[in-house]
């Protein structure tokens, strides 16, 4: 989801995979693999981001948290965020909220909320996660009141029951005169 919305701003991206070796083709896409138990392939990824970064003005998208998890908390943020702001001259931090929600369709929805770019200095990570929070605050009252305002950036696949209501499907009988 994050990958679409900075395509749609036109951002060049990188993002850190974990698991990138179950999914190496997301290579092509910006994905760099940042292995849970290899600090040198992690230090080796980080070393060419902020290259990126620095050269061709390429954005990290960089899930704070470091780990899916269960909707509603906010784990603290660790301690990439200021390691690399504070390798790249002149970076924006951009607060992005993430909401995923099982509604009414099979599928879940996903909204997401670009905050405003948080100043650089110190506590970056603590100031970053609270503005985080507020944006995840703000956007749950959006997809809950507002959803109108909200803009569709991908439509996904519709779910069975919205497939079989857009067919007319006869019921009754025919009349035979």
């Amino acid at each position: 989801m994050m990958y679409l919305a900075a395509t749609r701003l036109g951002l060049p991206v990188v993002d850190w995979i974990q698991e990138f070796d179950s999914f190496p083709f997301f290579g092509s896409i910006g994905g760099m693999p940042f292995p849970a138990n290899d600090p040198v392939g992690r230090f080796k990824t980080i070393r060419k981001t902020i290259q990126l970064m620095r050269e061709s003005k390429t954005s990290l998208i960089l899930f704070a948290e470091g780990k899916l998890h269960r909707p509603d908390s906010l784990l603290p943020f660790g301690r990439a965020l200021e390691l690399v702001a504070s390798k790249v001259p002149d970076v924006e931090v951009i607060p992005v909220a993430i909401r995923y929600e099982q509604a009414l369709h099979e599928r879940p929805e996903a909204y997401l909320s670009f905050g405003c770019p948080i100043p650089l200095g110190d506590n970056l990570s603590f100031r970053a996660r609270l503005e985080v929070a507020a944006e995840l605050d703000r956007l749950k009252v959006m997809s809950l009141f507002d959803r109108e305002k909200l803009e569709v950036i991908f439509e996904g696949v519709k779910d069975v029951n919205e497939r079989l209501s857009m067919k007319a499907i006869p019921i009754g009988r025919r009349n035979r005169a």
